[in-house]
Formats: structure tokens, C-alpha cells, sequence
């Protein structure tokens, strides 16, 4: 019984019989108190405590929203009540009588439309109408809805959607699934919990793209969007266009350029780009509005040739833009350097081939050799000296050398494509010098065995003569490439000692030269 009942009766019957009227009212007054106070108790003993709202998603094939509880901890519950939010507030849309019931299909729900919020009610009874047998509502967990919006200009596919609500700091990350004509599901990308957008670069044209938003919670639990999809009706852009070579031609000086275009490509408009700075901008030097074929040749005419150039070619979409861009062709630039009998080259590096550089080829042209190649330098590797000048000058018309370099593309470009870039050609003059020998040994053992005076260019006339001490002339000749061997005009060796040489020479420009000098004749 009621403590404060019972202390009441205690006090009542201590009150004197003249106060019975006074009694009666505050007697009355109590009970009433105090049976308003047992039924509130009864009634409160009644409310269940709330089931823990899990998650909430969205089927993937009817858009309809699934909601997902544990059930409530309180014995004697018969239903669970189910709640739409909307702007006035938390609506009941349904009474499952079911005490066991964890789950819950809104058949009537417009989730593939907008994001939806709900909550759960645990109840006593299967009536909704009764305040007192219902739980609190559980907090309010919202699904992802998911939006797509197509930009064929940039031949992309914008993603955005609505947070998921539920799960506050527990939302670890979304996942974003897509899938192609109706093929499988799989993620092509995760995005921390805070983000709502994302952009797929990675489309082709005609292709039927479906996506999902998965949210994931740190304890596995996931949450599903809407599934949204969208054709690509576009205009097929090309998969590559490779950059096959920049060559440069001496004769007009003009840089030869080509490009492969992927035949699949339904763009016909391209731009070439080109820079003399790879940090600087590209300038647009040709404009091709409408060219159809697999290959694209164009011939550059810069100003100079003293600096290397790097050219692009542009694909440009219906909208104007630039949808895909080609790698990178560039020049090279040749520069030789005569010392004495030796000629040094240098050249920049072809950079910008998908197989890179496999070698140089280093090719020398002559009166009596064209385009010879006399040296192939590895791909790390932008000079070479040409040494093998001391013979050769000796059988040239003129002392004249012009070299050029073919750079030759790696195995390694992914479209089968092996480019080759020459250089200008580039010459050089040998200064006129001559080398007279002052020693050799006549002796037939194969080394140096003859001598002659070694000229770095052809003279117009040639006149050498040898004498002994006593002034007799052992050797006379107007040949520059013929030696003395040591004999006396033809006939015998000569003995051990020093001869006299006479030498006139006159140059292709008039210049006469004499020399005159001491010859060792020397048998080891």
C-alpha cells in the first residue's frame, strides 16, 4: 500500500469530530491525488523502451526504401510503428504486428526520387492511436539519394548525392559502384565520409553506365542510394593519338611532323600545339576543322632552327574543348665542333615517345661517302666524337664534313608505333693544317712503314721533294696521297739517316705554303 496513504489515515483519526466536514473534502481530494498518481504508474509501466533503428537503404531494382531494427529490450511487445518525416514532423505509415519483425518495405516509397527519413516506435499494442503503449521514436536515419547529370562537352559523368544521416562520426566512407551495359557491379572508387560528389573521367561513347552509392559504417554495416544510369550518345573520341615524329629538313627548313589517330574516333576537328619552353604555354599554329583519316602530316615553318620545338596535337570535341591531347614530339638540334683532325657532336635529346629512345644514329656525309653511318649512341647518350678523320681526309675531295642524327623510337609504344627523328644536317670545315711526320722505319714489318705529309684539306697543286745530304733527289711526286717508302726513286732502301723534304702546296682559295724539314729514316 501507499506509504503516504497510510500516514494520511494516521492523521486522520487524530482530528476532533467538529473538523468532519473539513475532513471529508481534503480526504476526497487525496484519494483522487493519489489514483491519478497509481494509474500514471500503471500507464508508465506500459511504454516499452525504444528497438535501435539500424540503417535504412534503397533496393537497387524497385527504389523502394528498407528499414532495418533490433528489436526492443522490453517483454510484451506486440507491433512495431514505422515513420515517415516529413516537414511537420514524424508520420505513422505503418503498424507491423509483429513482435519478432526486424525489417520493413516501403512499397509506397519514393526513395529512387528523393531522400527519404524515418524512424521506429516499439508497441504494447497494435493500435497506434494509444500514447501510452509506444516507445519513443528512435533517431531519425535518412537514405542516399543519387543524382546524374551527363556533360558531353567534357565527356564526363557528374555524381552527386545526399549524405546518409544515422550515423553521425560512425560513417567511415562511401563506395562508388558502376557497372556497363548491364554487366556487373564493382567499385571504382572510395571517398571519405564528408563527400557528396564525385566525377567519372573514364566514359566512352555508346555505353549504357549504371551507378550506386554504397555507405559504409565502421562496424560493416552498409546503406545503398538509387541506382541511376545514363547512354553515352556521344561523338566516340579517339582512345590515343601518338605523336609518330618530328623531323627536321635542311634543304627548305621545314619541321616534317606526323601524328597516328586512333581510326576509331569519331572527332574530326584538331588543333596542333606547339612550344619552344616545356614550362611555357603551347601556341596553336594549325587548325584542322575537318580531317577524317588515321594519319595527320602537317610541315612547320618556324623562324629559326636554333632551339629545339615540342609539338601536340589536340582533339577538339563539338563544344570547343580540348578531350584528348597527343605526346609529345619534339626536335632535335645538331651542333659540331672541329679540333685539329677530331669533330665533336652534340645534340638534345628527343624526348616525348610513349616507347622512348631506343639509340642515336650518328650518319656522316662526304664527297665520297653519302649518309654513312658510322656510330649508333646509346639512348642515355647526346654526343660522340668522330675520330676516324686522319685517313679519311686523305681520300675526300674537299675537307668538308656533314653529319645528321636519327633518333629511333623504342619497342615499347603501346600502339605498335616506332617513330624516327633526324636532325638538320649540320657540317663542318677542318681547318687547313698540315703534319709532317719526322720519323719512320722503312723496315717491312707493317708499321710505319711509309711516310708522307698529312693534310686536313685537298690542295689545288701538290709538289714534294726528298734529297740525301749530298742534294740528290730519291723521291719526287705531285700525287698528296702518294708515300715514300723509303727506296731510292722505286730502287733500293736507303740507308739509316736524315733526308731533306721540300713541300709546295697551293690551297683551293690561292694560298701558296712551303715547308721544307728533316726526315729520320730509322731501322729498329
Amino acid at each position: 500500500m501507499n506509504r503516504n496513504f497510510l500516514i494520511f489515515v494516521r492523521i486522520f483519526s487524530k482530528i476532533k469530530t467538529g473538523e468532519i466536514i473539513l475532513k471529508k473534502k481534503f480526504f476526497i481530494y487525496f484519494i483522487c491525488f493519489h489514483l491519478a498518481t497509481f494509474w500514471a504508474v500503471a500507464q508508465n509501466d506500459r511504454i516499452p523502451e525504444s528497438p535501435d533503428l539500424k540503417r535504412v537503404t534503397v533496393d537497387l531494382t524497385t527504389g523502394h526504401a528498407w528499414i532495418f531494427w533490433t528489436l526492443s529490450p522490453s517483454s510484451g511487445v506486440k507491433a512495431y510503428n514505422v515513420y515517415r518525416l516529413y516537414e511537420l514532423g514524424a508520420v505513422p505509415i505503418a503498424i507491423i504486428n509483429d513482435s519478432t519483425a526486424t525489417s520493413f518495405e516501403n512499397i509506397l516509397s519514393n526513395a529512387d526520387r528523393f531522400s527519404e527519413s524515418y524512424q521506429i516506435a516499439a508497441n504494447r499494442d497494435t493500435a497506434i492511436i494509444d500514447p501510452t503503449t509506444i516507445s519513443p521514436l528512435t533517431d531519425e536515419h535518412t537514405t542516399v539519394f543519387l543524382t546524374l547529370q551527363f556533360d558531353s562537352c567534357l565527356a564526363e559523368l557528374n555524381l552527386s548525392w545526399t549524405p546518409y544521416i544515422g550515423w553521425a562520426d560512425s560513417l567511415e566512407h562511401y563506395d562508388i559502384f558502376r557497372n556497363t551495359d548491364g554487366g556487373s557491379f564493382s567499385i571504382i572508387d572510395s571517398l571519405p565520409p564528408d563527400s557528396i560528389s564525385f566525377t567519372d573521367t573514364t566514359i566512352e561513347a555508346y555505353v549504357n553506365y549504371c551507378y550506386f552509392i554504397q555507405a559504409n559504417h565502421k562496424n560493416g554495416l552498409t546503406s545503398t542510394s538509387n541506382k541511376v544510369c545514363k547512354y553515352t550518345e556521344m561523338p566516340r573520341i579517339p582512345g590515343f593519338i601518338n605523336a609518330d615524329y618530328a623531323t627536321i629538313n635542311t634543304e627548305n627548313d621545314e619541321v616534317s611532323l606526323s601524328f597516328t589517330i586512333d581510326p576509331v574516333s569519331e572527332i574530326y576537328h584538331y588543333k596542333l600545339l606547339r612550344t619552344d619552353d616545356l614550362n611555357g604555354l603551347f601556341d596553336t599554329i594549325a587548325d584542322f576543322a575537318d580531317h577524317r583519316s588515321e594519319k595527320l602530316t602537317y610541315m612547320d615553318r618556324p623562324e629559326d632552327m636554333l632551339s629545339p620545338f615540342y609539338y601536340k596535337l589536340a582533339a577538339i570535341n563539338p563544344c570547343n574543348r580540348i578531350i584528348v591531347m597527343s605526346n609529345i614530339a619534339s626536335t632535335m638540334i645538331l651542333t659540331v665542333i672541329n679540333e685539329d683532325a677530331i669533330n665533336y657532336l652534340a645534340w638534345t635529346p628527343n624526348i616525348g615517345w610513349e616507347g622512348g629512345v631506343e639509340n642515336y644514329e650518328v650518319y656522316r656525309t662526304t664527297m665520297v661517302n653519302s649518309s654513312e653511318l658510322i656510330a649508333t649512341v646509346d639512348a642515355g647518350d647526346t654526343s660522340y666524337a668522330d675520330v676516324g678523320l686522319n685517313e679519311l681526309i686523305y681520300k675526300v675531295n674537299d675537307a668538308k664534313f656533314c653529319y645528321y642524327i636519327n633518333a629511333v623510337e623504342g619497342e615499347n609504344n603501346p600502339h605498335g608505333i616506332r617513330g624516327n627523328s633526324t636532325t638538320a644536317v649540320n657540317c663542318v670545315v677542318l681547318q687547313s693544317k698540315i703534319f709532317v711526320p719526322n720519323a719512320f722505319t722503312p723496315n717491312g714489318d707493317g708499321k710505319n712503314d711509309t711516310w708522307f705529309p698529312k693534310l686536313s684539306f685537298t690542295p689545288a697543286t701538290y709538289h714534294l721533294i726528298i734529297k740525301n745530304r749530298w742534294g740528290n733527289i730519291i723521291f719526287e711526286s705531285n700525287d698528296q696521297y702518294k708515300s715514300w717508302d723509303g727506296s731510292y726513286m722505286g730502287g733500293a732502301i736507303v740507308q739509316e739517316g736524315t733526308y731533306i723534304y721540300f713541300l709546295r702546296i697551293t690551297t683551293g682559295e690561292g694560298k701558296e705554303i712551303l715547308r721544307k724539314g728533316l726526315i729520320n729514316v730509322i731501322f729498329p
